[in-house]
This record gives structure tokens, sequence and C-alpha cells, in this order.
């Protein structure tokens, strides 16, 4: 499954949207071994949240300026993930593709 497009509407309705994909994505990549981004998307979401200081209320303490410079959240382990980014990524491995909106912002 691919969210590009997702990410891409969501970023346009709220900025700090970027950062949830961008740990969820993560969440998937390096916890389930499922990529969920392409790298253009994910790369253009890390350079936003560091080029515009984009922050998000509950997931922006996960990610530092040198993993946005990386382009990667690797060094996370899987239990700093919050409840509701593992919740929504099983959500997604099943095929439930309705995003709750309330945890993009």
């Amino acid at each position: 499954m691919n969210l590009d497009n997702q990410a891409r509407i969501a970023y346009k309705q709220s900025p700090s949207s970027a950062v949830f994909f961008v740990v969820l994505a993560s969440y998937l990549y390096y916890v389930r071994f499922e990529s969920v981004l392409s790298d253009d998307v994910f790369d253009k979401m890390t350079k936003l949240i560091l080029d515009k200081n984009i922050r998000h209320s509950k997931l922006s303490h996960l990610v530092t300026d040198d993993d946005l410079r990386a382009g990667s959240l690797f060094r996370l382990r899987s239990t700093d993930y919050p409840d509701f980014i593992t919740e929504q990524a099983e959500k997604i491995l099943r095929g439930v593709n309705n995003y709750v909106v309330q945890e993009l912002e």
C-alpha cells in the first residue's frame, strides 16, 4: 500500500500531518518491514518538517533535527512509538484506510 497521495493531501490541510506520516511510515518500515511512503515523499516531508520547523503536539518529541537531516528515524525502538501510531499502522496493514483525522494534528 502506498500512502503518498494521502500524505500530500493531509499536509495541505494540516502541515503538522507531515510529522504524523513520517513517524507512521518509519514505524511501518523499521518495525513491521512495510513501505507505505515512497522515498521521494518521505524525503520531501522530512525536509519540509526541518525547513519549516513544523511541529506536532503528540509526536515532535520523537523526531530530532539530526533524524530529519539523515532522513531516517531508524534510532527509534518499537517501544518508542505511541499507541495511536501502532494502532493506525495495524489498521493500514489490515487494509482499513480510514485515517483518524484527529490524530493527524
